[in-house]
């Protein structure tokens, strides 16, 4: 609703509350509350005190509920769930319980489960029970092995697995992943860990034509031989290739002619792996992380004019190109661009950004030495909504000074900028577009400096972290501006 309108609104209501708004008022909200008992169809549920009452509340309350999100849960609070019977997904994380009660869930069609550490391969066993399943994800499930994967197969409609960060992935547990024909999706990212999933592994996993998106980042046993496998997969469209794959793995893809996310983790590119790029003629998202030549294949990667996406991480580069960014000004169709933890990133490079005219998600992380004395040229962007900058550790007042010239935006993100003070925040006041802004790790900001985002009539989500004292304000505020 336009600003204009709500004050009308709240002035009509200042004029005749005693005689009418507040009587209706008071019916209106109780005919909501019924409708909206009914219309409710998910829930998010975070760990903390009282959360079995709290479950409790809502599972008594919302019985339409469709979808719902645990963090913290324990074996009372799953056996709870058993009383929706619209639940069709499930979302829990941190669980301290063994999972048993899932089993009562039997209309569920979508279950993920993540960092719940007691689940083990008889907990997974019960959950082969839920046959509507469709989709399951059991990542960083430590306690699971490659022996619960055969209860696995007993899933007849199941087409979406992740089991990264497990200990199913080896190539016993391959061969049943092999078994089950109905799976399209199947994540193997196995971070910080020494995957066993080998070359005969791989073997195996090349008979599964019917995948179209397969993870196998971090899985440092497979080689060259082992990718050759994954050439008879040409259902793929989305593809994450093993760490540290060269520059003959990424020739060797061309038959992979239906490839349109791609992600490529490691230092063994060089620039006739960039070149190879151009052979996927439906590429348009492209990952790239722990990659020293990158600045060198920038040329290569502005050559691939279908992007959309583009993500970059954990580049340790010395000395990057100041000229780099410019090359990725040809990609007309590229709406998202995410840098995280580049070293060499400094403000010179901002003019690069200035280029991207489509651009309309930036997220910077991680990127120390930038500190916004060239946000100015982002002010060119006029489709630049949506922006995250976190731990960019020398942001200063003046820096959001300039960054208030990208009028554009209605989606600003900002964490961890500890120099930033109430003069850097009142500066964002003149963002007028802006309907959601995060503000974390503002140690130097104070009520005042809230205040005064006061003319920001379009906000409708403020979030204030690590300043307790401003957050409790931060409803009041909402409430006053609107």
């Amino acid at each position: 609703m336009f600003p204009h309108v709500l004050d009308r609104v709240h002035a009509v209501q200042a004029e005749h509350e005693a005689i009418v708004f507040l009587q209706r008022g008071r019916l209106v909200d109780r005919h909501w509350c019924q409708w909206a008992t009914q219309a409710t169809k998910e829930s998010l549920l975070m760990a903390g005190d009282h959360l079995q009452e709290k479950i409790e509340h809502t599972v008594n309350r919302f019985s339409a509920l469709e979808s719902i999100k645990l963090t913290g849960a324990s074996a009372n609070n799953v056996a709870l769930l058993r009383r929706l019977p619209l639940l069709r997904h499930a979302t829990i994380w941190h669980a301290s319980c063994d999972m048993m009660h899932l089993g009562q869930l039997v209309g569920l069609v979508s279950l993920k489960l993540a960092w719940c550490h007691k689940l083990t391969d008889q907990g997974v066993g019960v959950i082969a029970t839920l046959t509507r399943l469709t989709a399951l994800e059991l990542s960083n499930c430590w306690d699971i092995t490659e022996h619960c994967v055969s209860s696995l197969a007993l899933l007849p409609a199941l087409r979406d697995l992740n089991v990264s960060n497990t200990r199913c992935m080896s190539d016993v547990g391959m061969g049943h992943f092999a078994a089950m024909s109905t799976l399209t999706k199947i994540d193997f990212y196995h971070s910080g860990q020494t995957s066993p999933l080998s070359d005969k592994g791989a073997k195996m996993l090349g008979t599964m034509t019917n995948l179209v998106a397969l993870n196998l980042a971090d899985t440092p046993s497979f080689t060259s031989r082992g990718v050759a496998h994954i050439l008879s997969l040409t259902n793929l469209a989305d593809l994450c290739l093993p760490i540290n794959a060269s520059d003959d793995t990424l020739h060797s893809l061309a038959c992979l002619t239906g490839i349109s996310h791609l992600g490529i983790d490691g230092n063994k590119v060089a620039e006739r792996g960039w070149k190879s790029l151009k052979q996927f003629s439906k590429l348009s998202a492209l990952s790239i992380h722990d990659c020293e030549t990158l600045d060198k294949g920038m040329k290569f990667i502005g050559e691939v004019t279908n992007l959309i996406s583009l993500t970059l991480g954990e580049i340790v580069v010395r000395k990057f190109d100041e000229h780099a960014l410019i090359s990725l000004s040809h990609l007309t169709a590229l709406t998202s661009l995410s840098m995280c933890n580049i070293s060499g990133l400094t403000d010179k490079h901002a003019d690069g950004l200035s280029n991207m005219a489509t651009l309309k998600r930036l997220h910077l992380t991680n990127c120390e030495n930038i500190s916004g004395q060239g946000f100015g040229y982002l002010s060119g962007l006029k489709c630049l909504t949506d922006l995250h900058l976190s731990n960019c550790l020398c942001i200063t007042d003046s820096s959001l000074g300039e960054l208030a010239t990208v009028r554009s935006l209605t989606d600003l993100h900002l964490e961890d900028c500890p120099e930033v003070t109430d003069a850097g925040v009142a500066a964002l006041s003149q963002l007028t577009a802006l309907s959601i802004l995060n503000l974390r790790g503002f140690p130097k900001i104070t009520k005042v400096g809230l205040a005064q985002l006061e003319s920001l009539r379009l906000l409708r989500r403020l979030r204030v972290v690590g300043r307790p004292e401003v957050a409790l304000k931060v409803g009041e505020f909402l409430s006053t501006w609107h």
